[in-house]
């Protein structure tokens, strides 16, 4: 990977990470007036909860898509080069043109 490709890598985790901050705050801001109004019209019951979790819910995969699998190219790199060292220590005894042993 290059350096310009690297850079465009983190730029591309940076702004997930940005954007799930932003729906975070969001999902607060907007959660807080549910309450505030679920709470002004009590009618004795709850409703704010359930745009609440469900939002949570998919709260929390956009912070795994953000977190997690943002990771994704960089855990693979790692493999890759990981291989490419273990292949390239296994292989210093043959020449190119032999066959890969198992």
């Amino acid at each position: 990977m290059t350096g310009e490709q690297r850079l465009e890598a983190a730029r591309r985790r940076a702004k997930a990470k940005f954007d799930f901050y932003v729906h975070l705050v969001v999902y607060l801001v907007v959660i807080g007036m549910l309450f505030a109004i679920n709470l002004i019209s009590w009618t004795g019951y709850w409703w704010f909860l359930w745009p609440a979790l469900f939002w949570g819910v998919a709260l929390a995969f956009h912070a795994a898509s953000a977190f997690l699998v943002s990771q994704k190219e960089a855990i693979i790199d790692r493999m890759v080069h990981r291989d490419i060292e273990a292949n390239s220590a296994g292989d210093s005894g043959r020449s190119s043109s032999d066959p890969p042993t198992v």
